[in-house]
């Protein structure tokens, strides 16, 4: 392959996702939002939840009941919080973290596109 050519590929095509800032603000902030700062926002709640404002018998026998089905033996001599911090880690934060490529894919469709037309190559 030829170094200098596909370097200037790169660097032109670069040029043109950063100048429109709704591929920028899809393909870098959408999942830099959704990968760091929403699981690490709900883990710091999680964490700083104080256990005595949930006292509702029926809530508490729900997430017992649940993690004695799907989770270790282990998982239920946690506390309140590190239990809560479990779930939401391992059910819907996966979910959340699955979404980043759909979104990202679904905005390359756009630069694909550009490059193809517009591209020195």
């Amino acid at each position: 392959m030829n170094l200098p050519l596909m370097l200037a590929v790169i660097k032109k095509d670069s040029i043109q996702l950063f100048r429109k800032k709704i591929l920028l603000f899809m393909l870098i902030i959408i999942p830099v939002l959704m990968g760091l700062v929403i699981p690490i926002g709900f883990a710091w709640f999680i964490i700083q939840l104080d256990p005595s404002t949930l006292t509702d018998p029926e809530v508490l026998d729900l997430l017992n009941r649940f993690l004695a089905t799907t989770a270790s033996p282990d998982v239920l001599t946690l506390t309140f919080n590190e239990q809560l911090l479990y779930l939401f880690l391992n059910y819907p934060l996966v979910t959340l973290f699955l979404l980043v490529p759909v979104i990202t894919c679904s905005f390359s469709l756009p630069i694909v596109s550009s490059v193809k037309r517009n591209s020195i190559h």
